[in-house]
């Protein structure tokens, strides 16, 4: 029996964003053509004083020593702190089949772009959480020579949906608490709503990324003290018990890829009121399974029509659940992949 490949997925922190939740359903798989790990380039997320960016480049450097003192077979790059350290580990050893791993429709800045670029030019494989972010990021890369790409399943895991209860006007939201989620255009809606709907509730989960200061002094000038909570971080079954009490999942993005917390709130059976931005266009559709907002005012009568209407909102919670049940797991899908290349791998012996 052939010798399994050694697989690592080298990702920069543990923490609770998408990369990382799919990243630790696969820790440790043992497959018949494969061993995949995961591994870290620093234990926790690091801030931008000069001592965190300082750690930041020693963690650098100490991860792609081990690497390149033991290195894999295939090793699975995802964002740009990785992607810099792909870049010199192919330099200094050759022989690693270098895998890119997408999660971004943009690159966050140039030092991104850069190495991302340089990486996807090195690599064997291109995979992507999804379709939208593929095409965006190839556009970027401009490559002569194009790889074998893969688009892998963010759906992380089959979610059971929720019982069923009466629509309300409660609003929620779990995800990193940052620029690119667009959360203070999701607080100008409720205040709207709340206008002709004094029981709004609009529930914040989710660690700050910059944002949460703005978004709390924004929900003071709107008045919505009364209406909006902001939870902070919490695990998937708190988060579970908080959109038991809610009928609507709201994520007004700016941009996306696959939109994790989208999938998981369609299973729960929330209705998604989403804008029509990365993959979720591809999966959100509007008055099928969605609300997706072009403005306010269109929102806010699609929204008053959900809670007018048992039959349509039975309709969009049952689409939405319907959705994702014949979809296959990040885990499954990523053992798909591997082991698609492993296979591949085989026939260049």
């Amino acid at each position: 029996m052939a010798t399994p490949y050694k697989i690592i997925h080298l990702i920069p922190y543990d923490g609770i964003g998408g990369v990382e939740q799919s990243a630790r359903s696969t820790l440790s798989l043992d497959h018949i053509a494969f061993h995949l790990r995961v591994k870290y380039l620093s234990k926790r997320r690091l801030d931008k004083s000069i001592i965190g960016v300082l750690w930041t480049f020693a963690s650098l450097v100490s991860s792609c020593y081990r690497l390149c003192i033991k290195p894999p077979d295939v090793l699975i790059v995802s964002l740009w702190r990785c992607c810099i350290a792909a870049y010199f580990i192919s330099l200094i050893r050759p022989n690693v089949k270098i895998v890119l791993f997408l999660h971004l429709e943009n690159h966050a800045h140039f030092i991104d772009r850069l190495f991302s670029t340089l990486v996807a030019k090195r690599s064997k494989e291109i995979w992507s959480d999804s379709l939208s972010t593929l095409d965006s990021r190839m556009k970027i890369f401009k490559l002569k020579e194009r790889p074998l790409t893969r688009i892998v399943s963010f759906k992380l895991e089959s979610v059971k949906a929720l019982p069923v209860s009466s629509p309300k006007p409660v609003f929620i939201f779990w995800g990193r608490l940052n620029f690119q989620k667009n959360i203070a255009y999701s607080l100008r809606l409720i205040y709207e709503l709340n206008k002709l709907k004094k029981d709004c509730k609009f529930l914040i989960i989710g660690p700050d990324g910059g944002e949460r200061r703005k978004l709390e002094i924004l929900s003071d000038s709107l008045n919505l003290n009364s209406v909006v909570t902001f939870f902070g971080p919490m695990s998937f079954a708190e988060i579970k018990e908080k959109a038991a009490l809610s009928t609507f999942y709201i994520q007004l993005s700016r941009s996306e890829g696959m939109a994790i917390s989208v999938i998981e709130a369609m299973q729960l059976g929330l209705i998604p009121v989403v804008t029509s931005v990365g993959e979720i266009s591809a999966y959100c559709f509007n008055d099928y399974n969605s609300i997706v907002v072009d403005n306010i005012e269109q929102a806010l009568g699609s929204i008053k029509q959900v809670l007018q209407k048992d039959s349509l909102f039975r309709m969009l919670r049952q689409n939405a659940i319907r959705s994702w049940e014949s979809h296959p797991t990040y885990n499954e899908s990523i053992i798909n992949c591997c082991s698609n290349l492993c296979t591949k791998l085989d026939k260049t012996i």
